[in-house]
């Protein structure tokens, strides 16, 4: 498809579930389970850049994608609402989300950032949309804490407009 003029302001980074489709696209493996597209943020929808597209820009592809990082974390990431919420458990489980933002899976990138400091045990991770994402510090509790959280995430990503993914992954 022509991509038209491409400003780089709207350069964006967006994680998306490594079985997306992303033949032909600029695309990076993020883990074993996301994958990082290269986007642009456009009025009202985003495009994908392919690896001709990206080669057509006349700049650097590392230089891009870190560009696309910044202005992903600048632009997109924040103003996110970030609340913890008690599960049936007990036990917590913090959201990170923002209405309509198709870029909060990238937080992912930083789990670390949104997890408390005790968090030595890694955590339980969920991006059920692509504008929310669940982070649960693993615990003593953690056998009882998944099945709920296992429950509030599909829960989540049936009901989503912007559904991402169903999994729940060990950070």
């Amino acid at each position: 498809a022509e991509l038209g003029a491409v400003d780089l302001d709207e350069l964006r980074l967006r994680l998306t579930p490594a079985a997306t489709r992303t033949d032909g696209y600029f695309t990076m493996p993020y883990g074993a389970h996301f994958t990082a597209v290269l986007v642009v943020n456009r009025p009202g929808r985003l495009d994908m850049l392919t690896v001709a597209q990206v080669a057509q820009l006349g700049h650097d592809p590392e230089e891009l994608v870190r560009l696309a990082v910044r202005q992903t974390v600048r632009h997109e990431l924040a103003t996110l609402d970030v609340r913890d919420h008690e599960l049936p458990t007990g036990a917590s489980v913090r959201l990170l989300a923002a209405d309509g933002n198709p870029f909060v899976t990238t937080a992912l990138m930083s789990v670390r950032r949104f997890l408390p400091d005790d968090a030595e045990y890694g955590a339980l991770v969920a991006a059920p949309r692509y504008s929310a994402v669940l982070l649960h510090a693993v615990d003593a509790e953690v056998e009882k804490t998944i099945a709920a959280l296992r429950h509030l995430t599909t829960s989540m990503f049936t009901a989503a407009t912007d559904p991402c993914t169903d999994e729940i992954f060990w950070w």
